[in-house]
Parts: C-alpha cells; structure tokens; sequence
C-alpha cells in the first residue's frame, strides 16, 4: 500500500519531498546555460526557500550569448561559475536542463541527488530523476510543477506584501519560465 501510494504522489510533490531533506543543495546547469536552464535553476531555488533549504546556483563554461546575458541582467540573477569539481560547493547537486554533468574537469565525479531534463540521455538522480524527451523545455516541467502544487503567479508589486507565503509564484520565476518555455 505504502509503495502504490508513493507512486501515486506527483513529481511535484516527491521533488518537494527531497528539497525538504535537504539543508543546503547545490543547482547545477549545463555549460553555457541558456533561459530554459536559468529559469528551471531559479525555480528549484524557489522551491527549496519555501521549505527553508539553502540553494546556490552554478554554471560551467559561459553565459556568451546575448540573449542569455540580457536574461540574466533584466532578472537580475546571480549565477557562480564552475571550472573543476573543486568549485562546487560540498551539497547534494540537483540537475537541471541535462541529464549528465559535463564541461568541466572532475564532471563525473559528480553524483547528483536529482535530475529533471527533457533532454535524451541515460543520466539518473540517486534519489529522483524526472527526464520528459517529449517535453520541448526543461522551464515547461517545472510550471507543471507549481500548477501541481497549486502555486499561482503574483503582481510584482503584491510580492512584498505577501512575505513568508510558500505557494505563490515569484514574478521573477515565472517570467524566467515563460521565457525558457518559449
């Protein structure tokens, strides 16, 4: 019974599960991420505040194109670049938008807790994976995520008021995410 339930619970909800687990982790993006990648880190960042799990978001190579530095400008985003292993932080690492780490020396020591892609690939998460090829974005799982969930977008200006209220949506987050959808 145990087992049929848990296979029932969304992936939404089991995600939710192991950020809780968690007291920091550490969000990984392909190299030279685009806004599919940085909208899906900014929305495990979002995810994990609401149950009060820290988060750093890393990058390897470069964010060149310009398109994708203008997104990380206009959102105002802080991401940290990763040459070797050695820069990530010692946290689980959660990936988004690949299913493999790579572009950096020491790639495959890395052992992530969780990935979610929709990228081809035979990379897991120990503890989760969620990979959709028939997805066309990472950022579109994620959205499906917060409707599971029941969180609804806010007015930017409304944000402020509702401080300390974990099932709204950041206007931040769900900007990125109808960006990288698109």
């Amino acid at each position: 019974v145990l087992v049929w339930r848990w296979s029932r619970r969304s992936s939404a909800h089991r995600f939710m599960k192991l950020l809780n687990k968690y007291d920091e982790l550490t969000v990984l993006m392909h190299p030279n991420p685009d806004p599919d990648a940085m909208s899906t880190a900014m929305a495990v960042e979002s995810m994990a505040d609401s149950v009060d799990t820290e988060t750093t978001l890393h990058y390897p190579g470069q964010i060149r194109h310009q398109e994708n530095r203008a997104f990380e400008t206009v959102l105002d985003l802080e991401f940290d670049r990763v040459e070797t292993s050695s820069d990530l932080p010692d946290s689980p690492v959660v990936l988004v938008d690949h299913n493999e780490p790579r572009g950096f020396a020491g790639s495959d020591s890395v052992d992530p807790v969780a990935v979610i892609d929709h990228h081809p690939g035979g990379g897991e998460g120990r503890q989760f994976t969620d990979v959709r090829t028939d997805n066309g974005a990472c950022a579109s799982i994620f959205a499906e995520y917060f409707e599971e969930m029941g969180w609804e977008p806010v007015d930017p200006d409304e944000m402020e008021s509702l401080d300390g209220t974990d099932d709204v949506l950041d206007p931040k987050v769900a900007t990125g995410l109808l960006y990288g959808i698109q």
